[in-house]
C-alpha cells in the first residue's frame, strides 16, 4: 500500500508528511497521521457467494501489516479476527 505514518509525536510543525523534529515546538505524544486512505473491502467477495447460495456468508481473517521505522527497523502489525458478513434476504415488491 505504501502508506506513510508520521512518528507518535504531535507539533506544531507536523503534517501528513512531515513528522516532528526534535527541537520542535510544543512537542507531545500523539498517533501518526496517514498520508493516504486505507481502504480494504474484504467482505465484497462474500455477496456472490450469500447471493448465489441464497443463505447468509461469513469470512474471518487475520491481518498482518509489515513496514519500516523511520530509522529502518522492519516493524510488523498483527490485526486479528477482522470478521465479515453478508446477507441473503429475498424482497417481494
Amino acid at each position: 500500500m505504501n502508506v506513510y505514518i508520521t512518528s507518535g509525536y504531535q507539533c506544531d510543525e507536523r503534517t501528513s508528511n512531515f513528522s516532528c523534529p526534535v527541537n520542535g515546538t510544543n512537542v507531545t505524544g500523539a498517533n501518526g497521521l496517514p498520508s493516504s486512505t486505507v481502504s480494504i473491502n474484504l467482505a465484497g467477495s462474500l455477496i456472490n457467494l450469500a447471493t448465489t447460495t441464497e443463505a447468509s456468508a461469513y469470512s474471518s481473517a487475520d491481518l498482518e501489516f509489515l513496514g519500516h521505522s523511520s530509522n529502518g527497523a522492519p516493524v510488523t502489525i498483527p490485526v486479528k479476527g477482522v470478521n465479515s458478513e453478508a446477507y441473503f434476504a429475498v424482497v417481494n415488491n
